[in-house]
């Protein structure tokens, strides 16, 4: 491996499976050393855009691992992460003859990875894979920890399943040429990576807030301040039955927000409403300091996102009651105590149940 890449290794609870994580600009040079030796054919699985911008690049690179490299794209955006889209791509891998000797490759963001990754878990119950993240969300966040899935008219994530990639090529260089917004998302989840685990991370990108509204180098040293909060955790609880539920920081407001756009609002203004909202719930209940949540609002400001929420509560609640963490009928969210850490309610859990009552309170005017 090259001397300037950062290396993790993950590895499963009782699933023995191992992941490397790779980080840095020459890490697509990587492909041929990580590559499965059991596997002898590639299916490059990414949206068109992601494929136009970087599909030849990968597949020349894949040229010199796999006998046969089969691509497949499918339209840009949250509407191909549905039960079709994963169905269109399982049929075209029957119909190409793959077996359990092959490889998936995801290349792209978030839904690329969550769509072929799940492909990856289901085909033939289960086949090796490698993710490829291109924005920087996908990059902290969405390539790590094995999470697949597809969402569905009741909810954002319901359908899905752990499966774990052979290796993961995180290269910053691939993230500068996106779109504002698209890099709005990555910035989200690194603020919440921040407030769950690590206050110096959060301290860092107060002072570099300006510099990093838009697309541009995040240095080493902060990518993994940002992915090393996430690996813990993953480490620790890798089928999310405990400290990992800390991960959905600002996700229980922000799926309830991306549920009743509709999912057109982007999952990056979304997180970070959700973290705005969660925060204020946190200080109301006297878990966390005014001050403090105050400093959240303030540096999710200062990274240029618009905190005016654009729907009343009314209007989440229904897909807020839709979340994966509620249980015995009551609202939960993972609440953070301060920032870099986290609570944990009197009864050993991870989440809080919330009531109506004391969103509403919270909820900003």
């Amino acid at each position: 491996m090259h001397s300037t890449m950062q290396t993790w290794i993950l590895k499963t609870t009782g699933q023995n499976s191992t992941c490397s994580i790779l980080l840095g600009e020459q890490v697509l040079e990587s492909l041929p050393e990580i590559w499965p030796k059991d596997c002898g054919r590639a299916a490059l699985i990414g949206d068109d855009e992601v494929m136009a911008l970087f599909g030849d690049r990968i597949r020349r690179a894949l040229s010199s691992c796999a006998g046969q490299v089969l691509s497949l794209g499918f339209p840009a955006g949250e509407k191909s992460k549905r039960r079709e889209m994963k169905a269109k791509l399982e049929d075209q891998l029957l119909a190409a003859g793959f077996d359990r000797q092959a490889c998936i490759v995801a290349l792209g963001g978030g839904v690329s990875l969550d769509l072929a990754g799940f492909v990856a878990a289901t085909f033939k119950r289960g086949l090796a894979s490698i993710y490829i993240p291109t924005s920087l969300l996908a990059q902290v966040d969405a390539a790590i920890g094995g999470k697949t899935g597809i969402n569905t008219e009741a909810g954002k994530n319901l359908i899905g399943a752990f499966h774990m990639p052979r290796a993961v090529l995180i290269d910053p260089s691939l993230t500068l040429s996106l779109p504002t917004a698209e890099w709005q998302n990555g910035l989200a989840e690194m603020v919440k990576h921040a407030v769950i685990g690590d206050a110096a991370l959060f301290s860092a990108m107060e002072r570099l807030a300006l510099d990093l509204r838009q697309p541009t180098r995040i240095s080493p040293e902060m990518m993994r301040s940002s992915l090393e909060v996430k690996i813990a955790l993953v480490r620790e609880d890798f089928l999310e039955q405990g400290a990992r539920a800390w991960l959905n920081l600002g996700h229980t407001v922000g799926h309830g927000l991306e549920g009743a756009s509709g999912y057109r609002m982007a999952h990056g203004l979304a997180v970070a409403l959700g973290l705005f909202v969660e925060s204020r719930i946190a200080a109301f209940r006297g878990l966390m300091s005014a001050a403090e949540a105050e400093r959240i609002e303030d540096l999710l400001k200062a990274l240029g996102f618009d905190l005016e929420l654009p729907f009343d509560l009314d209007r989440i609640s229904p897909h807020m009651k839709a979340d994966k963490k509620n249980r015995d009928g009551a609202i939960h969210m993972v609440l953070p105590v301060g920032i870099g850490r986290m609570g944990r309610p009197r009864d050993g859990g991870y989440s809080y149940a919330v009531t109506e009552d004391e969103i509403r309170e919270a909820w900003p005017a």
